[in-house]
């Protein structure tokens, strides 16, 4: 399992998915209404072998998932662990119950599983559309926007950058239903996947960037203490790196703890300029001047350790919400051609 590493902001720097999550053993007694209470048993039953064969032969040669293909009835006999999913799905709510107290050291168990069960729906829909269930390969896009939007409730950064991805993967799959001109069902199928998670911020980037920022005001207080809080902090960020360096250790040795928790006050605002400046139309001149300040020491030494570079990860996060935007406009639009539906119930399209 992997640890956040520095701020939980260094996800913007990859979109790799996360393994390994610090959670509460509470889960198993959530309300049924949770969805996560359905993923959980999903995550031991996926074959990790099949979805990575799945998904390079979606990406690399379609033909391995045609019908009559070993991998496509590979797919179809794991058909219950895709539809259980979809149904997970269509569950409003999901809690994956993180214990946010960890703070930095937080681990995510469920977000590497979720990536690699929602990798498997996605081969499963490609399938589908190879085999000419336009509205089976539906079912399971419009099921793949949900899963983002239950990822991005964790309300951490690196989920919903997970989730962009996922939401991503729905709508190139989304795309090509649409130019097989799909029926009203597999229409509203998609279309009511993106209707449950768009609101304007689809992966609810805001709101994980509002939690960052309680994270560092509060953990690191409860964290660090002691005239040597500073340097413990410094410690601790130097772990998360590979080779570790003591360069610039002296400016947090000199550092007493009134002034630590000042700075950790002073990163702490710093979150509020970045939420602002994520959707705003002059995004990329707010993130240059913040670098700018950044790194002439404006707001202190410590958000220069907890802070990098957002603007990468804001660009995805706008691009996402307008592609979504782009292809629910495409689903809206009134359609006059003859469509085409389900294929035979053999393609295991339910």
């Amino acid at each position: 399992m992997r640890r956040f590493a520095a701020s939980l902001l260094t996800a913007s720097a990859t979109l790799a998915p996360a393994a390994g999550l610090l959670i509460s053993t509470a889960h198993a007694t959530a309300q049924p209404e949770n969805a996560a209470l359905a993923y959980w048993p999903l995550f031991d039953r996926v074959d990790a072998n099949l979805v990575d064969r799945g998904w390079e032969a979606m990406k690399e040669s379609e033909k391995l998932l045609a019908p009559g293909t070993s991998l496509a009835q590979e797919l179809v006999d794991s058909g219950d662990v895709v539809q259980t999913a979809v149904r997970a799905a269509s569950v409003r709510d999901c809690d994956f119950e993180i214990d946010y107290s960890e703070g930095f050291e937080t681990l995510l168990p469920h977000l590497g599983q979720m990536r690699r069960l929602a990798k498997l729906v996605a081969v499963d829909a490609r399938r589908l559309e190879l085999a000419g269930d336009v509205d089976g390969a539906a079912k399971r896009t419009g099921a793949l926007y949900r899963m983002a939007g239950h990822l991005a409730e964790d309300g951490v950064l690196i989920s919903s950058l997970v989730a962009i991805v996922i939401g991503q993967t729905a709508n190139d799959q989304a795309e090509r239903l649409l130019a097989l001109n799909p029926s009203e069902t597999a229409r509203r199928d998609m279309l009511e996947g993106i209707i449950a998670i768009d609101d304007g911020d689809p992966y609810d980037v805001l709101s994980s960037v509002a939690m960052e920022q309680e994270i560092v005001r509060t953990w690191l207080r409860q964290k660090f203490s002691g005239e040597d809080a500073a340097v413990q902090f410094f410690d601790m960020m130097r772990s998360f790196e590979e080779p570790t360096t003591d360069e610039g250790r002296e400016v947090f040795e000199a550092m007493s703890q009134t002034e630590f928790y000042a700075q950790v006050d002073q990163a702490a605002d710093v979150y509020s300029i970045i939420t602002a400046a994520i959707y705003a139309p002059d995004r990329e001149q707010r993130f240059a001047s913040l670098d700018a300040a950044l790194q002439a020491g404006e707001y202190g030494q410590v958000a220069l350790q907890i802070l990098p570079s957002f603007e990468h990860a804001a660009d995805r996060t706008v691009a996402s919400r307008d592609d979504l935007a782009r292809v629910r406009a495409k689903l809206e639009a009134p359609t006059t051609a003859q469509p085409q539906g389900a294929a035979q119930s053999e393609t295991g399209g339910e």
